[in-house]
């Protein structure tokens, strides 16, 4: 439930920038980032909490395991990458917050450098 829960709220965060952006509503660089890790974070929650035991080998004995060791390794791969990716992401978060306070910088995403702190 906690990995469904997760998601759920990724997704909630997801739409709503998603809907300003639909709106032409300026999306800020805090906005961007916090939607790149909500992405992240959706997937990281489907790939290890929401699927679990399923992709692991039959063979294995483990509860509810229906895959085999092509479908565990792709798993454990996304699964990674996605976490890896939340990290990141949290760490360019803290980094635009602290710029923003620190700084006295207004939370805008027009310039160049804040495209590579979103990438």
């Amino acid at each position: 439930t906690g990995g469904l829960l997760s998601m759920i709220a990724s997704h909630c965060i997801t739409r709503d920038v998603l809907i300003r952006y639909h709106r032409g509503e300026r999306i800020r660089l805090t906005h961007k980032i916090v939607f790149e890790l909500s992405l992240a974070n959706f997937w990281a929650s489907f790939f290890s909490p929401f699927l679990s035991t399923w992709m692991v080998p039959k063979e294995s004995g483990a509860y509810q395991a229906a895959g085999n060791t092509v479908s565990c390794t792709a798993q454990g791969l996304l699964d990674c990458f996605f976490y890896g990716l939340s990290a990141f992401m949290n760490a360019a978060l803290a980094l635009a917050y602290c710029i923003i306070v620190k700084r006295r910088r207004k939370d805008e995403a027009r310039s160049r450098r804040s495209l590579f702190i979103v990438l």
